[in-house]
């Protein structure tokens, strides 16, 4: 996880080196990530969905009947799925972050709130720098700047 993760911060800010938003949130992110090393070498993966939003998720009685679209399945550190969620929220289809569904997972995970937070927050950071090269790799300004105005805004969550 952060091996790979920091591989692609580095290919990120090779890129956009003269971004100094960019570049300077990539330093705030990866101290972060450097920070909370121990956490993740402390935590067992799990199996995450890969790409957990309500529009793969069904619904038969008031109640859910099944999860779909398991193609991107992969094991990795809990709450993973979580920040894919939150990464979507603000979307049509995923309207609300994913503090309604985190009792109910930390009630079945033993796994403080504060370990689960940091975690989430990993995975979002992830996420979203992983969005970027991809965008940068396939040469797709489409997204470009969506994708930098998120990454920017995540400043404020990894400085605190």
């Amino acid at each position: 996880f952060i091996d790979r993760f920091r591989l692609t911060i580095k290919e990120v800010r090779e890129h956009l080196v003269s971004d100094r938003e960019v570049t300077e949130t990539l330093d705030i992110v990866e101290n972060y990530i450097l920070v909370r090393r121990s956490i993740l070498s402390e935590i067992k993966p799990v199996l995450h969905h890969g790409d957990f939003r309500p529009g793969n998720i069904l619904v038969a009685d008031g109640r859910i009947s099944g999860i779909i679209d398991w193609e991107a399945a992969k094991s990795g550190p809990p709450a993973f799925d979580f920040g894919w969620w939150d990464w979507m929220a603000g979307d049509s289809e995923t309207p609300f972050p994913s503090t309604a569904l985190h009792q109910g997972y930390l009630e079945h995970r033993q796994l403080d709130s504060a370990t689960f937070d940091a975690l989430r927050q990993l995975a979002i950071a992830r996420i979203t720098i992983g969005h970027l090269g991809w965008l940068i790799r396939t040469e797709n300004p489409g997204g470009f700047k969506s994708a930098r105005e998120k990454l920017v805004a995540m400043r404020k969550a990894f400085a605190a």
